[in-house]
């Protein structure tokens, strides 16, 4: 079994995973913890798997969420530290 990698990338080249338990509930309230990740960033990476031409996110919707939401109050470019695993799948 192929070991997680560890890799930045831009916000834009994610999406929800349909492998995210919560894929597809309504918006998520980020209230609580955009605060937080505005002020120190995110504290526990998102988990992701390639997807076509993009990263699905698996684990961390609510903070993927807050960081769109950051990205669209700055107009800045939002760069992610995630946790990329490997499926057998998507090369």
């Amino acid at each position: 079994m192929a070991q997680p990698i560890l890799k930045t990338i831009p916000l834009s080249e994610l999406r929800i995973s349909k492998l995210n338990m919560r894929h597809s509930r309504k918006k998520p309230d980020v209230s609580d913890i955009l605060p937080s990740i505005r002020e120190s960033g995110i504290r526990q990476t998102l988990l992701v798997r390639k997807e076509g031409d993009h990263y699905g996110v698996v684990a961390g919707r609510r903070r993927y969420s807050a960081l769109k939401e950051i990205e669209k109050e700055t107009g800045k470019r939002v760069h992610v530290l995630l946790i990329v695993v490997y499926d057998g799948g998507c090369d």
